[in-house]
């Protein structure tokens, strides 16, 4: 991109994301057969300006989309949750009371029940949150770390030994791992941590994607751009003294939305992941100084 690019891009630019859902088998992923299939992209909020990090889960026989939504003019991003046919949920309620920014809602099953790890990095940790069937809500349970500002958190359990992959706000592309015997108990950083230390998967990009027995770490590439592309690595080695991966496949943006993706997530036939426009207009300029302005408040939620 060109300097004179670079300065429009700056002054009337917005990056627009938005979901996209297939329904596919992940081993036609794998073998890079996503470009193939019919994408059916969502826009739940024309006024969002992010509608990103998509996590699919399900929950009583129901499959749901926990994603960020965010757009400029209100500051901090925010969570939600639909379902496929888009209407919505307020399962993130309590944790969206919560000041700062709210991202990458990581939705897993766990001892008989269903858990989030959002980020959360303003609040200088990562937290645990479980789901209360009664509340319709998922409710705090406890700080898993506590010492630094962590971003695009995920937990993936093998042999009973929770695996806490995670990277800062300051260092986003040194991949650090953690394990623990119990969600619970303490985590403690691995011996081979950090397992990753540059731009090209160095950075998680969604949670741990299991196909034919093989584990498969997803990271967001940017090298040239934020979110360019996703880079698949298999995991060949988990346990509390090994680790070792090895790249395995890489997934490009899918048009129309087609400058970026970053978070790809699976459950059973479903495929979810986000995708990026760019779109240009004068009032970007005010949008981005208003934005500017209500982040340097320190009162904003």
């Amino acid at each position: 991109m060109s300097l004179l690019n670079k300065i429009f891009y700056k002054l009337f630019g917005q990056d627009v994301w938005r979901i996209g859902i297939v329904s596919c088998d992940l081993s036609l992923v794998l073998d890079g057969e996503l470009p193939k299939q019919k994408v059916k992209w969502l826009e739940v909020n024309i006024k969002s300006d992010y509608e990103a990090d998509p996590f699919i889960f399900k929950f009583s026989e129901k499959y749901y989309v926990a994603y960020e939504d965010f757009n400029y003019v209100s500051g901090n991003a925010k969570l939600k949750c639909i379902d496929l046919n888009g209407d919505e949920y307020p399962f993130f309620d309590e944790i969206n009371k919560s000041t700062g920014h709210k991202s990458f809602p990581y939705v897993f099953e766990a001892e008989g029940g269903l858990y989030c790890i959002p980020e959360e990095g303003d609040r200088n940790g990562v937290y645990l949150y479980r789901f209360n069937v009664e509340l319709n809500n998922f409710e705090f349970v406890r700080e898993i770390l506590c010492d630094d500002m962590y971003v695009d958190s995920f937990i993936h359990n093998v042999n009973g030994i929770y695996y806490l992959f995670t990277s800062t706000i300051n260092e986003p592309f040194k991949q650090r791992l953690f394990y623990s015997d119990s969600l619970l108990n303490d985590f403690v950083e691995h011996r081979m941590s950090p397992i990753a230390k540059n731009s090209r998967v160095g950075r998680n990009g969604g949670g741990m994607l299991c196909c034919d027995d093989k584990f498969f770490r997803v990271s967001q590439n940017c090298t040239k751009t934020y979110g360019g592309s996703i880079v698949i690595s298999e995991v060949s080695h988990l346990s509390p003294d090994e680790y070792k991966e090895n790249e395995f496949m890489e997934i490009f943006p899918l048009y129309p939305y087609n400058k970026g993706i970053h978070t790809l997530s699976v459950k059973d036939e479903y495929i979810v992941f986000d995708g990026k426009i760019v779109k240009y207009r004068f009032s970007n300029v005010f949008r981005k100084l208003a934005y500017k302005l209500k982040i340097s408040l320190p009162f904003r939620n």
